[in-house]
């Protein structure tokens, strides 16, 4: 790039000048001053904004836009791409504040690990705040190494042979992220309308991926979801676990009757997260409940 464009610049999308390597060329020169590019058949081009792209998000009739400029990297490189390689020599910055810290032991390791040897890993900074910022990460930890404490402490402290773990609290994974019950699997569901985050709706199926489809499609769900400013649906927790078909049905109504019950009782101020609560002491032995967002 022959000058570095402003913020307004980069903000209106407008045109910038780059400099267009000659075909065959895999890296800079040391010399990347302008005149010293031109002489050797850099070219100056245009770049402006690309046009907008479009992608429909899943089947729920949403979609998602991109504006960008259009520029192809002809090399790109990150810490995580070149796992398992050692580069030559190394400069970073982290320090303790929110900005440049480090926020997981892990980052540490994988830092430290990416060149041959320490001598050729350069911190930017004072040393003493490196230092420091480099301790705090250590003792950090991180999910994964909680999870594992978890698993070998309920291991260490079973008796019988039999022992079973905290995922609702230990799962090294992010709550939302946890899979669906398959298909097949009674179940009722508890959703949240992102549209109207006080409308509710509580339902049941054999099959939660395809009824939650359902529900945020153009004309699929229950009369209740399928207004379209309350769409999309996000599905906030279900309960598996039923013996048959009548027993969910049944499940399904006694939790949307305490709902109600519970809802005049608080003059209509129950929140989201209140409602679903009710479902837990409704439930019998063998059946599961599971928050699926926090």
């Amino acid at each position: 790039m022959t000058n570095i464009p402003s913020q307004e610049t980069i903000d209106a999308f407008e045109q910038v000048e780059l400099l267009r390597a000659p075909s065959g060329i895999d890296e800079l020169p040391d010399d990347t001053n302008r005149e010293n590019l031109l002489s050797t058949g850099w070219i100056p081009i245009k770049v402006g904004k690309e046009p907008e792209r479009r992608r429909a998000l899943g089947q729920n009739g949403l979609f998602g836009s991109r504006e960008q400029y259009g520029l192809k990297h002809r090399i790109s490189s990150t810490i995580h791409a070149i796992m398992g390689s050692a580069a030559a020599f190394l400069v970073t910055q982290i320090g303790i504040t929110e900005e440049d810290s480090l926020w997981e032991a892990a980052q540490v390791v994988v830092l430290l690990s990416r060149t041959d040897f320490a001598k050729d890993i350069c911190f930017v900074g004072d040393p003493h705040v490196v230092a420091k910022a480099l301790f705090e990460a250590l003792l950090s930890g991180d999910q994964y190494s909680e999870f594992i404490d978890h698993v070998l402490k309920s291991l260490l402290t079973s008796e019988s042979g039999q022992f079973s773990l905290a995922l609702e609290h230990h799962f090294p994974y992010r709550i939302k992220d946890w899979q669906l019950p398959k298909k097949g699997n009674l179940c009722c569901y508890f959703l949240l309308s992102l549209g109207n985050r006080k409308t509710t709706y509580i339902g049941q199926t054999g099959n939660l991926v395809r009824r939650l489809n359902s529900h945020n499609s153009r004309i699929g769900g229950s009369k209740s979801t399928n207004r379209l400013h309350l769409k999309p649906w996000a599905i906030i927790g279900y309960v598996i676990g039923f013996d048959s078909s009548d027993e969910m049905k049944q499940f399904e109504k006694q939790w949307q009757l305490k709902v109600e019950i519970e809802q005049m009782r608080a003059r209509g101020n129950l929140g989201p997260r209140e409602r679903f609560d009710l479902c837990r002491n409704m439930c019998k032995e063998g059946q599961r409940v599971r928050m699926c967002v926090k």
